[in-house]
């Protein structure tokens, strides 16, 4: 990873889940932005699959966020909001035009470790891929966005069940999850919710994860949530120095998003 700083709200939860951020906000004088790399002929998912970071602008509000970007087409995006997007592109001509996209907002507070949140509105999102960014616009509640991320060095590290599997707590310690060495989901939070379910690895050369998460004896978020995940090796972070991973799923009503530590 380069030397973007973490500058996201105090809460703990955000300021790991967001890598995004530099030396000030968008309005900030500094050196002149690098041009955008000329996008190579014909990039299929496979080349532009990864985690991303960057931010989101409307008018003269600018909010940071992730991205997980998988070789199927799914893309997930968490914000400093800790709200969370998710839709599935396709690709034409490097890019993807007014794909629907679902939009949760958190039912808790992000210092709980687990964020659940609720399906609260649909909008649209079109883009365009080079070979390390991603560039483009969105619209939801009549609200136009515009936004800019960058691919991390770490999404080429690739996947395997061993360098994902072992034992992880969230940042506050109230939930703690298990994965074993075939990908198999164990867990369980001080809410008595219990979580289950199968990892998939759908392109080995990229550091992206598919997963179902099941969650028993929480209520209404009982439910089967499918969604991805990252593994950020220790020192990515500023100041973390275990493996962590970052994890966005939802069941269509609900949503869940957990940042990990290895434990």
């Amino acid at each position: 990873m380069d030397n973007r700083l973490i500058k996201t709200s105090a809460l703990v939860f955000t300021a790991l889940f967001i890598l995004s951020g530099c030396g000030g906000s968008s309005s900030s004088a500094g050196p002149a932005p690098t041009p955008t790399p000329t996008p190579p002929a014909g990039l299929t998912l496979n080349d532009v699959a990864g985690f991303y970071s960057g931010e989101v602008t409307s008018g003269e509000n600018t909010i940071f966020v992730d991205a997980l970007i998988s070789s199927t087409g799914e893309i997930r995006v968490v914000t400093e909001l800790d709200e969370q997007l998710t839709g599935n592109i396709t690709l034409s001509n490097n890019g993807f035009s007014d794909v629907e996209f679902l939009s949760f907002f958190p039912e808790n507070s992000s210092d709980s470790g687990v964020i659940l949140g609720r399906l609260t509105t649909k909008g649209s999102l079109t883009g365009e891929f080079s070979s390390t960014e991603l560039i483009g616009s969105g619209s939801f509640d009549g609200i136009n966005t515009s936004y800019s991320l960058t691919k991390e060095e770490f999404s080429s590290n690739g996947a395997s069940f061993d360098d994902f599997s072992g034992n992880y707590a969230s940042l506050s310690d109230d939930a703690q999850i298990s994965f074993d060495s075939d990908g198999v989901i164990n867990g369980l939070d001080t809410d008595g919710c219990l979580y289950g379910g199968q990892v998939s690895i759908p392109d080995s050369n990229t550091n992206i994860y598919s997963l179902s998460i099941t969650v028993d004896n929480c209520d209404v978020f009982n439910g089967t949530f499918d969604g991805l995940a990252t593994l950020v090796p220790a020192g990515s972070i500023e100041d973390i120095d275990v493996n962590a991973i970052l994890l966005n799923a939802d069941d269509g009503a609900f949503s869940l998003t957990v940042a990990l530590l290895e434990i």
